[in-house]
């Protein structure tokens, strides 16, 4: 019960998801996409240090520092899933995979500590963008079926 009066709003503003974008180099985009800035989305810029799975906490001159609460943007809709490629589904897949393991482990990391997870709905919105990524990939396996069919027949 405590944990929801500790919980901290975040922004809505940018239509990345969350903090590991920032950090994976992610662009932030307003508005309706198009071919363009779509195409910089998913794509991931990786630094290899355990830190990235710590998003709220940090080590400076060899002491633990707390972070900000991290920036939060909007999740993934099936319209802007359906003008990619699948090659940048599968990246995109992988990348909102690391994000529910670092989510999964700040959590682990602030339940042992007994604290807050900062920005708790930041998991449903990764859980949500995934499942439609599978609902994109299901709809062009239909059609790709369906054609499949009409070629056999003719």
């Amino acid at each position: 019960m405590l944990r929801r009066f500790l919980a901290v709003p975040a922004p809505f503003a940018a239509r990345c998801i969350s903090s590991t974008s920032a950090v994976m180099g992610v662009v932030k985009q307003e508005g309706v996409p198009n071919k363009k800035n779509m195409a910089k989305r998913a794509m991931p810029e990786l630094n290899g240090t355990i830190d990235q799975f710590f998003p709220t906490m940090s080590v400076v001159d060899g002491k633990t520092v707390k972070r900000a609460a991290p920036v939060v943007g909007g999740d993934w809709k099936a319209w802007m899933l359906r003008n990619k490629s699948t090659e940048d589904l599968h990246k995109l897949w992988y990348v909102l995979l690391k994000e529910r393991n670092a989510l999964l482990t700040e959590q682990a990391e602030c339940h042992a500590r007994n604290l807050a997870l900062p920005n708790p709905y930041r998991k449903s919105k990764v859980r949500k963008s995934m499942a439609r990524i599978k609902l994109v990939l299901h709809e062009r396996s239909l059609i790709h079926q369906a054609n499949a069919a009409k070629k056999s027949e003719a």
